[in-house]
């Protein structure tokens, strides 16, 4: 309209500074808004995380913005200080099945950059919700101890656009008066209306499905509150298998299987989990090499989780040959996979070695693995072996490595050596290739 009204000129331009204030504003306001960002986080915040149970992810590859997941069992002051140190960079945060109450919920008020934040089933009350930052713009509040009266005080000062309120102490009245009362959207969870819509599959806690004494099953508690029944023998459940009540313990491998239930539902699809007794989880281990910061976890090498083909899920480590690379110098950053292992005069039979591979994201399997007897300061080879590289275009695939103990030890070095470049006709040929490892046990 202002180009019409200005002669619809194609042959010269008109500056936005030369404009009216009214028209200027018009105009800004029809182009991108600048993409905020901010300075990369510290590497030693992150891993002083990581190593506190938090899963960190990179919100995008175009900005420094940092996402995080409470995975331990007790959360405490320490957990939440640790997270103030990235202030500036945490845009999500999930604090959900925690014991996070009134009073440690205060120290995360200063997350000034945070925009998710979901703190489902945790012992908050309506006293902790003005302590969540004003920058927040979806937060869950599922399975809370919290009311109306609560829910109306975030909007005082905050800049709420989605809240999720599933099993909360808000009556149907209440939820009506909220939802005609602010512009935010209301997400109160199923009720009558949801009927005749198929329920979750269940859930595990616990996402280790490696073990070597027992291990404790519980599932989570699905919304609906459906009624879970499961076998333990591989069969499908149904309306006459086992009802779970409370968390169990198994101490052999078997396939779990459960399916939820409630009348006037559709049942659940079946979830199957396959739970495997090993000889052991690695306790007394020195790391000698260093995954890459991009990909750092090395607390996950050792848990009895075993990933899937998604390398980015925080499940896996993974290695590559820095540029700087010296032999005998730095060979934390040789690109291999080096540990030292201490047997405590246990026997065991076999190392087990959980690899991927993806040769779109220039990961390969491994090229060789080495094993040593260090028992008496000094390595003695006791076993080696070298593997075919994969062809172009292989699937993505993860795979179990066996390396068999042949000598009674009480010390070794396991070696697992990468690819260092990738092969001819690959896009990047002759580039380092990526070793990308999740798990190192006793099989």
């Amino acid at each position: 309209k202002l180009w019409i009204e200005s002669g619809s000129d194609f042959e010269n331009v008109t500056l936005i500074e030369n404009l009216s204030s009214e028209n200027k504003n018009t105009l800004i306001s029809f182009l991108p808004q600048k993409k905020k960002n901010v300075s990369p986080p510290s590497l030693n915040h992150l891993k002083k995380l990581m190593e506190l149970d938090f899963r960190l992810e990179r919100n995008s590859n175009e900005n420094n913005f940092i996402e995080a997941k409470f995975l331990g069992k007790e959360l405490s002051s320490k957990h939440l200080i640790a997270l103030l140190k990235i202030k500036e960079q945490l845009i999500k945060l999930d604090l959900s099945n925690t014991n996070l109450n009134d009073k440690l919920i205060y120290k995360i008020k200063s997350l000034k950059n945070l925009k998710y934040l979901k703190i489902n089933n945790t012992k908050i009350t309506d006293k902790a919700l003005s302590s969540i930052s004003a920058s927040v713009e979806s937060l869950n509040l599922n399975e809370n101890n919290v009311t109306s009266k609560g829910v109306v005080s975030l909007f005082q000062d905050g800049n709420i656009k989605n809240i999720y309120l599933w099993k909360t102490k808000i009556s149907n009245e209440k939820q009506k008066e909220l939802i005609n009362s602010y512009t935010a959207k209301f997400n109160f969870g199923v009720s009558d209306f949801a009927k005749g819509v198929p329920l979750s599959p269940p859930r595990t806690v616990s996402e280790q499905t490696m073990f070597s004494d027992s291990l404790k099953i519980e599932f989570y508690k699905p919304l609906g509150n459906p009624t879970i029944r499961y076998t333990l023998n591989g069969d499908d459940p149904d309306s006459l298998s086992t009802i779970y009540t409370n968390p169990f313990l198994i101490s052999s491998s078997l396939n779990l299987k459960a399916k939820a239930f409630k009348e006037g539902w559709l049942d659940s699809k079946i979830g199957s989990v396959d739970f495997v007794k090993v000889e052991g989880i690695l306790k007394n281990y020195i790391l000698i090499t260093s995954p890459d910061n991009r990909y750092k976890n090395p607390k996950k090498l050792f848990d009895g989780v075993v990933g899937d083909i998604n390398f980015r899920d925080g499940d896996w480590n993974g290695f590559i040959r820095s540029k700087d690379y010296v032999s005998g110098v730095n060979e934390r950053n040789s690109g291999d996979l080096i540990v030292e292992i201490d047997l405590k005069d246990k026997s065991y039979s076999t190392i087990g070695i959980h690899a991927l591979e993806s040769m779109g994201a220039y990961i390969m399997f491994p090229k060789s693995v080495e094993l040593y007897d260090i028992s008496q300061k000094k390595e003695k080879l006791i076993y080696s072996k070298n593997f075919t590289a994969s062809n172009l275009g292989a699937p993505n695939l993860t795979k179990f490595y066996k390396v068999p103990i042949t000598n009674k030890s009480s010390k070794l070095k396991l070696v697992v050596k990468s690819n260092k470049q990738l092969p001819k006709g690959h896009p990047a040929e002759g580039e380092y290739a990526w070793l990308f490892v999740d798990e190192i046990m006793f099989l």
